[in-house]
């Protein structure tokens, strides 16, 4: 497996989620690596925007993550709204099955975890670090926080289609319940 850097990632994810959030009437925030929107309503703003974690692999084993995030803010700049929510919060449980199968198609091709990795992390941090391969046999729950897992561009496009889908019904259910009247 090969890392991603994130500008690659936020590159690739403006090429594929800019036609879409172009046709519900967003603009792409510019100057900027990062992969965000805007859409004005009234005097604030609605954003999307993607966040990638901090918080990889150092081993490179169980990869990163990604989500999405929508919020409604004073200002066309990610981070700064209240209200605010990330992807998973916002689907159905329909569509959190198809999240939950695609992360743990990725889990399932995961290699063993590296020996460096296992003679390296703390015995008391051993069974956290290892819990990275295990499947999420359980539906998430309506609030449960879920990134989209990758390690390598071809986990990254497994996202591709299910964020294409997904996405337009995401910014569906923040409308409604960030209280968003688009008819303004």
């Amino acid at each position: 497996m090969s890392a991603i850097p994130g500008k690659q990632v936020h590159r690739e994810l403006v090429a594929l989620l800019g036609p879409v959030l172009e046709k519900e009437g967003f603009r792409r925030i510019r100057p900027g690596s990062t992969a965000a929107w805007s859409k004005p309503v009234g005097e604030q703003f609605l954003l999307v925007w993607v966040q990638l974690s901090r918080s990889g692999d150092p081993f490179g084993w169980y990869g990163t993550s990604l989500t999405v995030e929508f919020e409604l803010s004073e200002a066309a700049v990610p981070g700064t709204g209240r209200p605010r929510e990330r992807l998973t919060r916002l689907l159905s449980h329909k569509e959190r099955e198809e999240i939950r199968r695609n992360q743990n198609a990725f889990i399932g091709r995961l290699p063993s975890a590296p020996t460096v990795a296992l003679t390296q992390v703390p015995v008391s941090l051993r069974s956290k670090y290892l819990a990275h391969g295990d499947q999420h046999n359980e539906p998430y729950a309506d609030n449960e926080d879920v990134w989209l897992r990758y390690a390598d561009a071809r986990d990254l496009q497994s996202w591709f289609p299910l964020l294409q889908k997904m996405v337009p019904a995401a910014i569906r259910e923040a409308v409604i319940r960030f209280g968003v009247d688009l008819q303004l």
